[in-house]
């Protein structure tokens, strides 16, 4: 059996009813999403993130790297090849301009000074000859010469006198004569020796033995006797030394004899006899040509020796030229030069520092052999400088005389202050780069040469300039633009860009500072396009949806008919 309903239920019911389709109108309106259609794709909002953009200093710094290197660096080397005295220094010895480095051994480089003062006197001596013209005593024989020349063409014209043809007579009878004496000795060597000769050296041996031994008595005899004068007894002394000379000839041609002729004696003596041949031919021609009439050719030969004499006089009155006297000067002068060398040379025997430094290498110690490709230490000036290589787009930004800063591995975090010090004046023609000079303050003395290390240079800045994340930044068209978020819209600007760095730009126009601009999900924009902000996304300072307590905001608690209805909230409002 069914209870009766209770009448205040009954009415709660009939009221129920009759207000749901209200409480759908109103839904609808507000955008329930139970009761509202799907949106069309021309009204989607499109989910962005944004930044406000701000005002604040920004600078463009440029970033380069190189080594740093001393100003001044030498190799300390000699001028010449030599030994090493003593090395007066070592690595890491600092140095004054003109303190001693190196002592080189000087006896060689002595040495060539005087072989280089030789020269010159060899050279002055020249120069003085020449200046000094003939000398007296050859023109007097080259005179002597001529006069003898023509002499002689004379007789040849004249032809010859009784006197030269008997001269020529007596000279080819005395060449016969002596001919046959040559022919004889060889005859003699030729044949055996036969008994006489043998006797007959045995009585030349024995008469010379003889003459020895009365030399010998007569020689005591005169020297035993005090009362004799010395020069008797030398005159007796020197009796007997003949006699010992005549001895010993006598005993060789015995022994010559007694062995027969040697071959070697043999050959000599056919020797004299073609020599007395030729001499006997040439007396012979000699008569024969004076007995003749002179030829035309005897005169011409005759006038050809007067010719060469007389050039040879003029030769020798004027011996030398102003071209002799040039070269020798000329020769003089480069001795005198390598004198100076060599004096330079053994001047350098203390090798100096020519500059305030530090030694940073030493190659070669005391008792080395050294030369001028050799070198023996390596000096370098205390001041440093770092070369960096700036392009040819940004060379315009770097003054010299501008403060820049550098950091170098070693010491972490901390900077050094330094200056440009020059710019090279022409580009690298591969790399197009210039060659820019920084000048580090070390005042602190912790930079050394090979350190690695980065420079940055400040080239332009603003205090209060409109800065705009380069997040944000879309290229359209060639032109860069940002798209201004506000009222849910999307509004593309164009940029003017003035400086940047890694982050941010200066928007010299287009944006103002407290704008909100869209830094992800801008991309696909269009100007116009509706936007939403993504949850999270909302920067500090930006527009924000109203909260409870500000105009406009529902109060806390409160329930609408429809809520109450269907015990939950209100649905979100589409942005």
């Amino acid at each position: 059996m069914r209870l009766p309903m209770p009448r205040w239920y009954v009415f709660a019911l009939a009221s129920l009813i009759l207000t749901a389709p209200a409480c759908n109108q109103i839904q609808g309106i507000a955008g329930a999403p139970a009761a509202a259609s799907p949106p069309s794709q021309a009204t989607r909002a499109v989910t962005v993130s944004v930044q406000p953009v701000r005002q604040g200093p920004i600078s463009l710094v440029l970033t380069y790297s190189g080594t740093i290197q001393p100003i001044q660096q030498l190799s300390i080397a000699p001028r010449t090849a030599g030994r090493i005295e003593k090395v007066h220094v070592d690595v890491g010895s600092v140095v004054k301009a003109g303190d001693k480095l190196v002592t080189l051994d000087k006896v060689l480089l002595e040495a060539s000074v005087r072989q280089a003062e030789a020269g010159v006197a060899v050279a002055q001596a020249r120069v003085d000859t020449i200046k000094g013209g003939p000398r007296a005593e050859d023109i007097a024989q080259a005179e002597a010469a001529v006069a003898s020349a023509k002499a002689r063409l004379q007789q040849v014209k004249n032809g010859p006198t009784t006197a030269d043809i008997e001269a020529a007579d007596a000279a080819v009878a005395a060449a016969q004569l002596a001919l046959q004496r040559a022919q004889t000795d060889l005859l003699k060597l030729q044949r055996a020796p036969t008994a006489d000769d043998l006797r007959a050296a045995q009585l030349k041996l024995d008469g010379a033995k003889n003459s020895l031994y009365a030399a010998q008595t007569s020689r005591d005899g005169v020297c035993g006797n005090s009362r004799n004068p010395q020069y008797q007894c030398d005159a007796a002394n020197a009796s007997v030394a003949k006699s010992e000379t005549d001895l010993a000839s006598a005993q060789r041609d015995y022994d010559n004899v007694k062995a027969g002729a040697k071959p070697e004696d043999i050959a000599v003596a056919e020797t004299a006899v073609k020599n007395a041949q030729e001499a006997l031919q040439s007396a012979q021609a000699k008569l024969n040509q004076l007995r003749s009439q002179p030829t035309a050719e005897d005169i011409a030969i005759a006038q050809a020796a007067v010719t060469v004499a007389e050039s040879q006089l003029a030769a020798k009155k004027n011996p030398y030229t102003a071209n002799d006297l040039q070269t020798a000067q000329a020769q003089l002068a480069q001795a005198q030069a390598a004198l100076d060398s060599a004096r330079a040379q053994l001047a350098e025997v203390n090798m100096v520092a020519p500059f305030d430094g530090v030694i940073l290498a030493k190659f070669l110690g005391d008792g080395a052999l050294t030369s001028t490709q050799s070198p023996i230490l390596t000096l370098a000036s205390p001041q440093i400088e770092l070369g960096i290589a700036v392009e040819e787009t940004r060379i315009s930004l770097v003054q010299p005389g501008q403060k820049v800063s550098l950091s170098v591995p070693a010491y972490p975090g901390q900077l050094f202050q330094a200056t440009i010090a020059s710019i090279a004046p022409s580009a690298d023609s591969k790399t197009h780069t210039f060659v820019v000079k920084v000048a580090p303050d070390d005042s602190g003395g912790k930079l050394r040469p090979g350190m690695f290390a980065e420079v940055k240079i400040t080239a332009a800045e603003q205090a209060n300039a409109i800065l705009v994340s380069k997040e944000a930044i879309v290229d359209r068209a060639g032109k860069s633009v940002v798209f201004v978020v506000a009222d849910g819209k999307a509004s593309m600007r164009e940029l003017k860009i003035g400086l940047s760095d890694d982050v941010q730009v200066q928007a010299v126009s287009g944006v103002s500072a407290g704008e909100l601009v869209a830094v992800a999900g801008q991309a696909s924009l269009n100007d116009g396009d509706t936007v939403r902000i993504a949850a999270g996304a909302q920067p500090a300072g930006g527009q924000q949806p109203a909260q409870p307590g500000q105009p406009g905001a529902k109060p806390q608690g409160a329930t609408t008919p429809c809520a109450q209805q269907s015990g939950g909230t209100p649905g979100p409002t589409r942005q």
